[in-house]
């Protein structure tokens, strides 16, 4: 049997949300291809992603988040890993649109 590492590039990678209103839903996107499958670990502002009622990092690397608050706002990258590796994304941005 023949291992392969993760890509190196992300499939998927994190896009900034900038017109995100309070109390809304959003969904940031991180995919790896990889053999064994990957896991995915979230993170804001430099620190891991607890996922939370409102926090869920679904199998297939998403990261939701459900009734926006402004906590919520900064920059967020997904970290794609099995044992043979690692791949970081770029940083998406979350921001709130403050127009009404």
């Amino acid at each position: 049997m023949i291992a392969i590492d993760i890509d190196s590039s992300l499939k998927r990678r994190p896009k900034n949300i900038s017109k995100a209103a309070l109390g809304s839903n959003v969904k940031f996107s991180c995919t790896a291809r990889s053999y064994p499958k990957a896991t995915y670990v979230w993170y804001k502002d430099g620190s891991a992603v607890s996922q939370t009622v409102r926090r869920i990092i679904t199998e297939t690397g998403e990261l939701v988040i459900s009734e926006l608050r402004a906590s919520d706002v900064g920059q967020y990258h997904c970290i794609a890993q099995n044992y043979l590796g690692y791949a970081k994304s770029t940083f998406a941005k979350l921001h709130i649109d403050e127009c009404k």
